[in-house]
Formats: C-alpha cells, structure tokens, sequence
C-alpha cells in the first residue's frame, strides 16, 4: 500500500542523475507518478528510467543543461508538445 497516490499526476525532477534527484524520482514513481527525469548526464538518467520501468512504473529522461539558459523553455515546451506537462517540479 502506499501512503500517497500520484497517479495522475506528471513529476519534472532536475538533476536527477544522482543524489537526492534520483531519489525523488524514484519516491515519486513509487508514489505512481509518470516521473520526468533531467540532468547533463543522459546516459545516467537512462539507467533510472530503466530502473524505474523495471518496476513497472512509467519514466522519460530528458538531458537538460542548467547553464543554458534556454534549457528551461525548451525543456517545458518538449514536455508539453509530448503531453507530459508538469504538474509536480522537484528542481
């Protein structure tokens, strides 16, 4: 049983390629959010998303440079062209 559903609902987690990023992902996910995760390090984000898929819940990964000050924007409007818009940011 979990103690919270998030199951309609679409969390956005940057830097999420480690530390406490990857473990929101994988608290949301638990909780049943389609989980977006987000960092520099795509090929990390890649091992969680199949971490997270593994355990039959649903996960994107998104690379994303904070330092571009574009990335933002972008990353919202892919998110939103994919119908995955956020309702839950973790940044």
């Amino acid at each position: 049983m979990r103690p919270i559903s998030l199951e309609n609902e679409i969390a956005l987690v940057t830097g999420a390629s480690s530390g406490l990023g990857r473990r929101f992902a994988r608290v949301l996910s638990g909780c049943g959010a389609t989980t977006v995760v987000a960092a520099r390090r795509a090929e990390r984000l890649c091992t969680l998303v199949e971490e997270i898929e593994a355990e039959g819940r649903s996960a994107k990964a998104a690379a994303f440079v904070a330092a571009d000050r574009g990335a933002p924007d972008r990353l919202f409007e892919s998110l939103k062209a994919s119908g995955l818009t956020p309702t839950i940011l973790i940044n």
